[in-house]
């Protein structure tokens, strides 16, 4: 796959654990035997061939209608992860890049019935994904086991019950100069056992690597990367961290990162307008090669739920920030009070496709808001008579789902 892993004696095997990869990595590293000699001529033909072969299949594909790859993650039909593509998230000491990609990698995983707000991001409902996600900072003993429970619980699972489409690892305790390495033999590894699609989260990438200054190596990693993107169904997001005081992600990775990635996304706090530190976050796209750049997402961290959740209207406005929310519980709750204005019940579809409609919403965001809205007992939504009641999901097995109002319990109030 790459000329790093040509001398390998032998392929590690079975599931690996961290004791078990660095056992493996121990065993088979990599050989320093001299280049086997080969005729430079052959050798020119060869790439020659290659390169020809390759023209070829490029222009039998555009004698015909292109179709488009599907898109891994979406935002109101926007491609923001493209398949088969590296993404760089990037930000500064504290500004919650794990988080993000940790929303990104559960998303990727939910379950049908998952209440998790993710913001409007979507991902593509046609495939199942698989996420490989190595870490690089956090320790094994709580931190990275409350990381594999926070992204099961986001994604509807069960957060002590293994989820078959995620593997997370760790290369913290191995040698700079053997990261790459370990990086490198895990993800041919879990490739060869995955056969669904495969998306590479690494958290961070400049720990990866022996410097995030050195050049050649910053390179050979993308190429890599790129080759597992281009040959082997990968999508790649790599996290990095900002140059102190800077925007600028860090180092030859960074600016390489940059230049390879087809979206970059930076997350940090926002200042007000008279530039007081404020606790609304931005997530906002510095690069989206395939479209035009959404506007930016706010957020904030909620302590009930240890997560990113929306930033409302009355918060940006309290921090001074003139921006737009993506909470629509508000507008929701309003729509919904017009839909049921003459009628007890309503069939689950119809109700969707009247307020993807209204809100100008795919339908799946709309059953999104809907399922988590009904789950929540503290959003009131008026009836036709004005009473406060709760939004309540019925039916199902067999029968046709639907949605009622139920008025709220007095001693609820």
């Amino acid at each position: 796959m790459n000329a790093v892993n040509e001398h390998i004696i032998e392929e590690p095997t079975g599931n690996l654990s961290v004791e078990e990869l660095e056992a493996d990595v121990n065993a088979q590293r990599i050989v320093d035997v001299p280049e086997p000699q080969q005729d430079s001529e052959k050798v020119e033909f060869d790439l020659v061939a290659d390169m020809l072969a390759t023209k070829e299949s490029i222009e039998l594909a555009a004698t015909k209608d292109v179709v488009s790859l599907p898109p891994v993650i979406t935002l109101n039909d926007t491609h923001i992860i493209k398949r088969n593509s590296i993404n760089l998230i990037q930000g500064a000491y504290g500004s919650h890049k794990s988080r993000l990609a940790e929303n990104l990698v559960a998303l990727l995983i939910a379950k049908g019935d998952c209440s998790t707000d993710f913001w409007e991001l979507e991902r593509y409902p046609h495939e199942t994904f698989s996420v490989a996600y190595i870490d690089t900072e956090r320790n094994t003993k709580d931190e990275l086991p409350r990381v594999l429970q926070n992204i099961r619980k986001l994604g509807g699972h069960n957060p002590r019950t293994a989820c078959k489409q995620l593997h997370l690892y760790t290369i913290k305790k191995y040698e700079r100069n053997r990261r790459q390495e370990a990086t490198q033999l895990i993800l041919r590894k879990i490739r060869q056992e995955v056969k669904n699609h495969l998306v590479v989260v690494l958290d961070v990438i400049t720990d990866c690597l022996k410097s995030f200054n050195n050049e050649e190596a910053s390179l050979k990693l993308y190429d890599f990367l790129g080759n597992l993107c281009e040959e082997h169904d990968c999508t790649v997001i790599a996290v990095i961290h900002e140059n102190p005081g800077s925007s600028k992600a860090r180092g030859h990775a960074g600016s390489e990162g940059g230049n390879k990635s087809s979206t970059v996304i930076r997350i940090g706090y926002e200042k007000s307008q008279d530039s007081a530190p404020t606790d609304i976050i931005k997530l906002e796209f510095l690069k989206l090669r395939h479209g035009k750049k959404p506007s930016p997402i706010w957020l904030r961290f909620c302590e009930k739920t240890y997560n990113l959740v929306p930033a409302s209207k009355d918060d940006l406005d309290e921090a001074g920030i003139n921006g737009t929310s993506t909470d629509r519980t508000d507008v929701l709750t309003t729509f919904l009070s017009k839909a049921f204005a003459d009628k007890s019940t309503i069939p689950r579809q119809e109700l969707l496709t009247f307020l993807a409609d209204a809100l100008q919403k795919s339908e799946r965001t709309i059953d999104t808001y809907l399922t988590r809205l009904s789950k929540d007992s503290s959003t009131w939504i008026n009836d036709s008579e004005g009473d406060p009641c709760t939004l309540s999901k019925e039916g199902g097995k067999g029968k046709t789902l639907y949605y009622r109002l139920k008025k709220m319990e007095p001693e609820d109030l």
